[in-house]
């Protein structure tokens, strides 16, 4: 179904989300609403895995595990940001 082309571009893009909302990022003043806007986007897509899991029961077992460990990082990435801005 997720060619392994498209697999590598969407495992980056994440990738490069959830380095936006690592700590490290928060040294400009721009951070917050980028911030903001990167953590809806992953929520967004986060809906967006779960949602293509459930109405597509066919789906090959390549596109399956690939959209199921996205999904697992961006809750771990979700989870780990609310963690530390709780601690801090």
């Amino acid at each position: 179904m997720i060619s392994s082309l498209r697999r590598n571009l969407q495992r980056d893009h994440i990738e490069i989300l959830i380095d936006l909302t690592k700590s490290e990022s928060q040294s400009t003043t721009a951070y917050k609403p980028v911030a903001n806007l990167v953590v809806a986007e992953l929520r967004q897509i986060k809906d967006d895995i779960d949602n293509v899991i459930r109405a597509n029961k066919n789906i090959d077992e390549y596109t399956k595990a690939h959209l199921k460990d996205a999904g697992i990082q961006i809750d771990k990435a979700l989870e780990a940001q609310y963690v530390y801005k709780v601690l801090f």
